[in-house]
Formats: structure tokens, C-alpha cells, sequence
């Protein structure tokens, strides 16, 4: 069981995705999130993050895990 959350602009276009997989009843991982690049700083990404978590919560999470790439692992295009 997992989820997903978008935000679209006002005209419809998607500028965010978040994607979440339910491991365990209790445990939920946060497996990716992206927001355009050109409303980077404008509180997309915050506001899908406080979604996911609130939903978390109402869903009896209690372990929600971020796993993040550092340096070492390059992803082409990504700065």
C-alpha cells in the first residue's frame, strides 16, 4: 500500500509529486519527491511534505523514513 501526492498550478500542470510506499502498517517511506525547478523556494514541496505526514499520521504511521543520495551517487541532470 502506498500513495502519491501532486500539486498542480493553476492551470493544471503538475509542478510536484511526492510518491510514498507503506512498508509495515506502522512504517512508510518517502521514495521520492520532486518539485519543477522554477518554483524551487515558493513552499510546494514543503506543503506536499506536510501532507504526506498528516496523512501518515491519520493512517496510524508512526515511522515515516527519508532515505536521501549524497554526492556519491550522481543522477544525470540533477545539480
Amino acid at each position: 500500500m502506498g500513495g502519491r501526492c501532486f500539486v498542480r498550478d493553476p492551470d493544471g500542470c503538475v509542478v510536484g509529486v511526492t510518491l510514498v510506499d507503506r512498508h509495515f502498517p506502522h512504517v512508510a517511506e518517502i521514495h521520492l519527491t520532486v518539485v519543477d525547478r522554477a518554483i524551487h523556494g515558493s513552499g510546494v514541496g514543503t506543503a506536499m511534505l506536510t501532507a504526506v505526514e498528516a496523512d501518515a499520521v491519520d493512517r496510524g504511521v508512526r515511522l515515516l523514513e527519508v532515505k536521501t543520495l549524497g554526492p556519491s551517487h550522481r543522477i544525470p541532470g540533477m545539480r
